[in-house]
C-alpha cells in the first residue's frame, strides 16, 4: 500500500520526469492560465523537462503565480532572458507550460528566478474574436437605434421618409427640370445656329485684323513701321539725353539755374508791368482826336 501511494504521488507531481531527479524551480506570472493545472508538464522545444509545481493567486500583483521545476541537466537552457507561455495540445486539449529559450550566450536563470510571460496565440485569437463580437454587437445596437429614429421621423432621414411635402416639392422640381430640358431640346437647332454664326463672325473679324493691308495687320506684319517706331524711340532717347546733359536751348532751360532765375524774374517784371498798365493806361498810351 505504501508503494502504491508513492506511485500515485509521483504521477501527480512528477509528470513525465522522475521524482528522483534533481530539479530547479522558477516562477512566472500570468493574467490568465487558461486551464493550466498543478502537475501539467513543462516543455522546452517540445521536450518535457519538468512539471508545474503550484498555481496560486498573488494579491499584490493581481496575477496568478505559476511555479514550475525543470530538470537540473537541462537547466542551462533556461537563461535569464528566456520566456514562458501556456500552450495547448490540440485546440482544446491538455495545457502545458512551454519555456522559450533565450540567447545561448546569456547566463542561466538563478534558482527560483522569475521568467517573463508571453501571451499565447490561441488565447489572443479568442480574445480578439470576443472583442470583434462585442464591436459587432455595438454596431448592431447603434443601427437599431438609428432605424428606430428613422421610423419615428425624428432625424432628417426620418422626416424625408415620413413627410409627404418633401416628395411633393421634389416632384414639382423634377417636373420643372423636365420642362426646361424639353424647351432646350426644342430650341437646340437655333442655339447651335447662333453659335455657328458667332464663330463665323469671329473668324471673319480675325481674318480682317490679320490682313496685312489693314491697320492692325500692318502693325503686326510691316517691318517698316517697326523700324520707324524704333528710330522714333531712339530720337526721343537722344533728345532726352541731350536735355539731361544740358546741350541746346532745351537743355539749357532744363539744367541752367541762372537762366531759370532770369526767366523767372523777367516773368515777374512782365506781370507787374501788365498790372500797372491796367491801373494807369494813360501813363503809357496817349490818344488825341485833333
Amino acid at each position: 500500500m505504501f508503494g502504491f501511494v508513492i506511485l500515485i504521488w509521483a504521477s501527480l507531481t512528477g509528470g513525465g520526469t522522475s521524482i528522483f531527479e534533481d530539479k530547479r524551480n522558477f516562477s512566472v506570472y500570468f493574467e490568465n492560465v487558461q486551464g493550466l493545472t498543478r502537475g501539467s508538464p513543462v516543455w522546452i522545444s517540445g521536450v518535457e523537462v519538468g512539471n508545474v509545481r503550484s498555481i496560486t493567486f498573488d494579491k499584490s500583483l493581481r496575477k496568478i503565480e505559476v511555479m514550475g521545476r525543470v530538470q537540473n541537466k537541462v537547466w542551462h537552457l533556461v537563461s535569464a532572458d528566456s520566456k514562458a507561455k501556456i500552450g495547448s495540445i490540440g485546440l482544446i486539449g491538455d495545457k502545458f507550460l512551454e519555456i522559450v529559450p533565450g540567447d545561448p550566450s546569456a547566463a542561466p536563470l538563478e534558482d527560483n528566478g522569475v521568467l517573463v510571460a508571453i501571451e499565447d496565440d490561441i488565447g489572443k485569437v479568442f480574445r480578439e474574436g470576443s472583442d470583434a463580437i462585442t464591436s459587432v454587437k455595438e454596431i448592431a445596437r447603434n443601427l437599431s437605434e438609428i432605424m428606430d429614429k428613422i421610423n419615428s421621423g425624428e432625424n432628417t432621414l426620418g422626416r424625408m421618409l415620413s413627410d409627404d411635402s418633401l416628395y411633393i416639392r421634389l416632384n414639382a422640381t423634377l417636373g420643372s427640370l423636365s420642362e426646361t430640358v424639353e424647351r432646350f431640346n426644342s430650341h437646340q437647332d437655333e442655339m447651335f445656329e447662333s453659335i455657328e454664326d458667332g464663330v463665323e463672325s469671329f473668324g471673319r473679324l480675325t481674318d480682317a485684323l490679320l490682313d496685312s493691308g489693314g491697320t492692325v495687320g500692318r502693325l503686326l506684319f510691316d517691318s517698316t513701321l517697326y523700324g520707324d517706331l524704333t528710330n522714333l524711340v531712339a530720337d526721343l532717347s537722344s533728345i532726352a539725353g541731350k536735355m539731361e546733359s544740358g546741350e541746346g536751348s532745351a537743355g539749357a532751360l532744363v539744367n541752367d539755374i541762372e537762366l531759370y532765375e532770369n526767366t523767372k524774374n523777367m516773368l515777374a517784371r512782365l506781370e507787374n508791368l501788365i498790372l500797372d498798365i491796367e491801373k494807369n493806361p494813360r501813363k503809357y498810351f496817349k490818344f488825341s482826336v485833333f
